[in-house]
Order: structure tokens, then C-alpha cells, then sequence
């Protein structure tokens, strides 16, 4: 069984996609196709919600542990492993002891940006 041993985690506008797009060609670095999977926040997250746009969002986060695992099915020979859910930022308190479970020894890669521009990229 292959389980991430990253996590990129970070702030709304702060760059994780731009950050999973380039490390996800990596030749020695396998990510998820998935970003977002979500599935070490479900449990903290209230579903649905209810705002416009996320029931396709609700839709597409990762509700099992084998749908999850399915994600890195494909990882061979590659050094790092890992997913992007930016949200895990703001749900540390659970996903913390969740990536612990799983993965003890993963790093959390957390990308910040300063609230000002973040702000005027949204």
C-alpha cells in the first residue's frame, strides 16, 4: 500500500496549485492527479455547504480511505509521494493527528501569502 509522505497545505490565493503544478512534473515526485482530495478534513468540515459552487466542490472531495489510497496507486519508484488540500491548514487540529496515522514520518510543505495581496487576488 503507497501513502503520501507530503502534504501541501496552505492559504486560499497562496499559490498551492501553481506550487502542486510544478512539483507534480517532477520525475521523482508523484502527486495525486486529484488536488484537493480533502479527505483528512472531512470529518472537521460540516457538509454541505451551502454557498454558490460548492456542491460541485462537496461533490468531488474523497469520502473513504480505499477511494483515498486509490490515489497513489500508481506510485512506483518515485522518492516523494504526496497530495494538496489547502484546507488541511485550517483543520490542523484534526488533520495533524490523521496525517500522523498515516503517514508518521510525512513532511507538511505550508505555503502562506500575506493577507493584503491575497485579499486583492480574490
Amino acid at each position: 500500500m503507497t501513502v503520501p509522505n507530503i502534504f501541501l497545505v496552505g492559504a486560499a490565493k497562496s499559490g498551492t496549485t501553481a506550487v502542486h503544478v510544478y512539483l507534480y512534473q517532477h520525475p521523482e515526485i508523484y502527486l495525486s492527479y486529484l488536488k484537493e482530495p480533502k479527505f483528512l478534513s472531512i470529518t472537521a468540515n460540516k457538509f454541505p455547504h451551502n454557498g454558490p459552487g460548492d456542491k460541485k466542490v462537496d461533490d468531488g472531495v474523497i469520502k473513504s480511505r480505499d477511494e483515498y489510497l486509490n490515489l497513489f496507486k500508481d506510485a512506483e519508484h518515485e522518492k516523494v509521494i504526496g497530495e494538496s488540500s489547502a484546507d488541511y491548514l485550517y483543520f490542523h487540529n484534526s488533520v495533524i493527528p490523521s496525517i500522523k496515522t498515516i503517514s508518521p514520518n510525512a513532511k507538511i510543505l505550508i505555503i502562506l501569502r500575506s493577507p493584503v495581496d491575497r485579499a486583492y487576488s480574490a
